[in-house]
């Protein structure tokens, strides 16, 4: 089985209280505000869906991105949909 990062949501001040349900389901965490990360197979996102009381989800983290990198929507719309992109694909004849 595949090994997923994985990480359930809460209300802020709730955390703690999250993270101690996720380590009683057997699985070591890291808290940030609002998250609580671990990492588990299908059977562990089975099993928090089923077992957390006080968490809000739980999400499968699909990507990492950083922001050096990242575009916002509104940058990507401009460059997708301006006049630019016409202009660079274009070829020289």
């Amino acid at each position: 089985m595949a090994n997923y990062k994985l990480v359930a949501t809460s209300a802020m001040g709730l955390e703690s209280i999250v993270a101690d349900e996720v380590k009683e389901l057997g699985f070591q965490t890291k808290t940030e505000n609002g998250k609580i990360y671990f990492e588990g197979d299908e059977t562990a996102i089975a099993k928090t869906n089923m077992w957390l009381r006080v968490a809000d989800r739980v999400r499968v983290i699909v990507e990492n991105s950083t922001q050096q990198h990242s575009m916002t929507y509104s940058n990507k719309q401009k460059h997708f949909h301006g006049n630019n992109i016409y202009q660079s694909t274009q070829t020289s004849q």
